[in-house]
């Protein structure tokens, strides 16, 4: 784990504050839920992915009806993401926020992001209707490209718009297929909210439950039992833009999980006084699905919003199977990839 990909983990729990000062306790907030397009007769939507050099997911979809373009697959945002360049390139502001508008502006602002509601989202058909979208300054963009790693010879880097949020993700059952490139979204069926009570969610082969929360007010993310080293599980944040599986200091001490030894914290480019380090764990595990001998980021407080969350888990764990999110039953699939569907 190479320091300077910290600014990247940073930038992701930027924008999410940055949603939660821009919708929670808003007067001015939008009153109608997003809603599906009237639903029609067709089976779930399979879409080509591209896998980044770093496992990172990149679909395209069609905003308001404009010509499709790159966005990552986001689990952690709470909305769907576009770039300043982009909504200026589609005319999405309409008048919300102006070429100057403080709203707009780099990530560590406090204020940033202008906080607009998108006629559509589709991803080859796989539309919704009214979803809670944040305009942010391209800085993010320049972020999260890099994030992408770099390109293998003949390789083309997407030109990324934005995030494909939670405000889009949890009207579906998304199904991502590393070893086939595909992403496969099968909108939920109209029923009654599930129970959020682990142990009233009949669980699949490999699948774990988990319930969508957070902190302050409108805050919703994916959250799923995560258990380091063996001892009882907390509660990690499901991140799939996130490279590397994070956990604050609290939790590290009670799980004891410690960073690396000085030595070789040096060769990786981290001093001891470094907020943020890297540090071996023995076992990552969700459900039945456990990852050993790993490593894991060892971050500041105030990188994980919540008190009650532990961390996140990234695409350093999730890339090694065939994963479903499964909203409409608030339930985690961890699939061998190399067994088929």
């Amino acid at each position: 784990m190479n320091r300077t990909l910290l600014g990247f983990l940073t930038a992701s729990a930027a924008l999410a504050l940055l949603w939660c000062g821009c919708w929670g306790g808003s007067e001015d907030a939008p009153e109608n839920q997003p809603t599906m397009k009237p639903p029609e007769e067709r089976g779930p939507v399979t879409t080509l992915a591209t896998v980044t050099p770093r496992s990172l997911v990149v679909v395209k979809a069609s905003i308001n009806g404009n010509e499709p373009a790159s966005f990552l697959v986001d689990t952690f945002s709470e909305v769907v993401i576009v770039f300043e360049s982009w909504a200026r390139k589609w005319n999405l502001a309409d008048g919300k926020f102006k070429p100057q508008d403080p709203r707009v502006r780099d990530l560590d602002s406090a204020s940033a992001g202008a906080r607009i509601r998108l006629s559509s989202v589709d991803v080859r058909g796989a539309r919704v209707e009214k979803v809670d979208c944040l305009v942010v300054n391209d800085t993010a963009q320049r972020l999260f490209s890099l994030r992408m790693g770099e390109p293998k010879p003949g390789e083309v880097v997407p030109d990324l718009a934005g995030l494909l949020g939670f405000s889009y993700l949890k009207h579906f059952k998304t199904t991502i297929d590393f070893a086939n490139l595909e992403v496969t979204l099968e909108k939920n069926k109209d029923e009654a909210p599930p129970a959020v009570n682990e142990d009233e969610i009949p669980l699949p082969e490999h699948g774990v439950s988990f319930y969508v929360g957070g902190s302050g007010g409108r805050t919703r993310r994916i959250i799923v039992k995560t258990s380091v080293n063996g001892f009882e599980p907390g509660n990690f944040i499901l991140n799939t833009t996130s490279l590397t599986t994070t956990i604050i200091p609290s939790y590290a001490s009670i799980w004891k999980v410690k960073p690396f030894p000085p030595d070789e914290l040096k060769t990786r480019g981290f001093k001891p006084t470094d907020k943020n380090l890297p540090g071996p764990v023995k076992t990552l595990r969700i459900g039945d699905r456990t990852m050993h001998d790993t490593e894991v980021l060892l971050a500041e407080e105030g990188i994980v919003i919540g008190s009650e969350i532990a961390g996140y888990v990234g695409m350093d764990f999730l890339r090694n199977y065939r994963l479903t999110i499964d909203c409409a039953r608030n339930r985690l699939i961890l699939d061998d990839p190399r067994v088929p569907r």
